[in-house]
């Protein structure tokens, strides 16, 4: 398709397919006629008749023939630097061999002319791409408008999301079923969770139900499988194999996205306890699965009792997902809010603790912040039967009255750069090199030595009405080089990042990628009336950002939804 001629999809409350009119700035140039979900009330009917595949395995050809071929990403061939390639039939003319000389996207450079991830994009400026949005059934009828809650979003190789989640069940005032493209999936408990696949063009591949456990994160592995970790929303409910009677059990199960979303047998493990937030999780190179659990109500993990409001990291084998060890932290009044692991298996954790509460990290760090404070900390793992690991530093934000932690990143930047994002009220010095970073009230970003814990270099965004407790949604997330950075949250009245952002009377969505050097290179805010939260942040091999959340007739570039539809919504942002 001729890069010039973008479509765009007008809504039309009537109709259950959208029309298609050439507009610019609207949708992938090479997607067609993409159907938008938005107005369809939840029924999530419909798939781009461009991102399906064939059925079967290949016909017979003709032996030693040549034919065109493309092993890209599905919808960027011919766009960009993204080429086709041939492939042979073997000499017996049952099967063609590989595609050779094919050339698929690749990481956007900012800097550059060329289209190197092949959306028809060159360059940054995190433009909308598509949106999909799924409405409860109910809200028509005066049921809940936020009814779905999401619990995360991750990418696998080929671009395609994972979306996973909560929605009220059958039992709740509010409950009916949701739709995401597969028929309605069905809750027979007060809450169910979800975990929905869809392409690279925002097509629909599957969904499933996950029984009395709504989700709270999603991740794919190397080897492709999910990662998903969920707290039971009713008792008596089995996940892959896994739960209990208790409404309060977290597990952590594996699913197998080739499969529909089938568990992966004898892969998972069971939590006791009542986490205050969903757990902070981190993957190693092999596998291996690490959570930030702080627990409410207290319980046990593998025979280690975990008081209340007590938090406990927790490694579970990459083999069988069972329980290797258990290391307890925190305290009463500390709330953890992310984990990353380094390549040696250093674990990192950002949380929170309130003024006056002491925190301990292991028998020889404590920390009593006069302020409510922001807290960096490292513990190193143990690396033989017998040794409990240690924790190597805790480092405070420097915060001068109220703080909330919101992510912590691990990049491939040089020297490993560790990177942590928070909320703040006035002044902030934090330890190290950054110096005091005056400001009112907004959101900082900095780099941490991961040695011995003080900050390399940070920089302060002015955001005026903040809630400091809407840290929970703060994202932070980086490119495969990681010197392109993603900053995700929610702001009250405004915001500032390079340029002031669109003024919001209710709750506003923001997103904003930053250079290494933690500068702005470009930044959106989204909504205006209404209570708009992100939840999950990714980012694609190609650079390209994919946001989701709840949502009340935002339009992130592709046109908004009918106001009077509370909506789960799926992006996707140019790089």
């Amino acid at each position: 398709m001729n890069l010039m001629n973008r479509k765009t999809m007008l809504r039309r409350r009537s109709s259950f397919w959208l029309s298609c009119v050439l507009v610019s700035l609207a949708s992938y140039p090479f997607a067609g006629c993409v159907p938008d979900l938005a107005v369809l009330s939840g029924t999530g009917a419909g798939t781009s008749t461009a991102a399906q595949g064939g059925v079967g395995g290949s016909p017979p050809c003709e032996p030693n023939t040549e034919e065109t071929c493309y092993s890209g990403v599905v919808g960027t061939e011919g766009v960009g630097v993204c080429t086709p390639g041939t492939k042979v039939c073997a000499s017996d003319g049952q099967s063609y061999g590989e595609c050779s000389g094919s050339g698929g996207p690749s990481l956007e450079n900012c800097s550059s002319e060329e289209d190197e991830n092949c959306d028809g994009e060159p360059g940054c400026i995190g433009k909308c791409m598509w949106t999909r949005r799924f409405a409860k059934r109910d809200v028509k009828t005066g049921g809940s408008e936020f009814a779905i809650g999401l619990g995360g979003v991750a990418v696998d190789g080929q671009w395609n999301a994972f979306v996973a989640g909560g929605y009220n069940g059958a039992t709740s005032f509010s409950g009916a079923p949701v739709d995401f493209g597969d028929g309605d999936l069905a809750c027979k408990s007060q809450r169910c969770g979800f975990i929905a696949k869809f392409d690279a063009l925002g097509a629909h591949s599957w969904s499933r139900s996950i029984e009395g456990y709504p989700a709270e994160s999603v991740h794919v592995l190397k080897s492709g499988k999910l990662v998903v970790t969920a707290q039971a929303g009713g008792p008596f409910s089995l996940e892959c194999g896994l739960g209990g009677v208790d409404y309060w059990n977290t597990v952590v199960f594996m699913l197998d996205p080739d499969k529909k979303g089938e568990c992966v047998s004898s892969w998972g493990s069971l939590l006791g306890g009542k986490p205050v937030r969903r757990p902070g999780v981190a993957v190693d190179k092999d596998g291996a699965v690490y959570l930030a659990l702080t627990l409410e109500t207290g319980g046990t993990i593998l025979d280690t009792y975990v008081g209340a409001q007590q938090s406990a990291l927790v490694r579970l084998r990459p083999q069988d997902g069972g329980i290797d060890w258990v290391r307890l932290f925190g305290g009463i009044n500390f709330r953890q809010a992310g984990i990353a692991v380094d390549a040696s298996g250093s674990l990192f954790v950002v949380g929170d603790a309130w003024a006056g509460s002491t925190v301990t990290f292991g028998p020889k760090i404590a920390f009593k912040p006069d302020h409510d404070e922001m807290l960096v900390a490292r513990f190193d793992p143990p690396k033989n039967e017998g040794d409990t690991g240690n924790w190597t530093w805790v480092s405070p934000m420097g915060a001068q009255d109220r703080a909330w932690s919101g992510d912590i990143l691990l990049t491939a930047y040089p020297n490993e750069g560790l990177f942590v994002a928070g909320s703040f009220e006035t002044e902030v010095q934090p330890l190290g090199k950054c110096g005091p970073l005056a400001m009112a009230r907004g959101l900082v970003v900095a780099k941490i030595d991961i040695t011995n814990g003080e900050c390399l270099q940070a920089t302060a965004f002015p955001t005026s009405g903040i809630d400091l407790s809407s840290g929970q949604y703060t994202r932070l997330r980086a490119d495969i080089t990681g010197q392109g950075l993603l900053l995700s949250g929610s702001y009250t009245s405004s915001a500032q990042f390079q340029n002031p952002l669109p003024s919001s009377a209710k709750t506003s969505i923001f997103v904003a990628k930053l250079d290494g050097a933690l500068t702005p290179i470009w930044s959106h805010g989204y909504g205006a009336n209404y209570q708009d939260l992100p939840y999950g942040l990714t980012i694609d091999s190609g650079g390209s950002v994919v946001l989701a959340g709840v949502d009340k007739g935002v339009d992130f570039g592709c046109g908004a939804a009918q106001e009077d539809e509370g909506n789960f919504f799926l992006t996707r942002l140019s790089p």
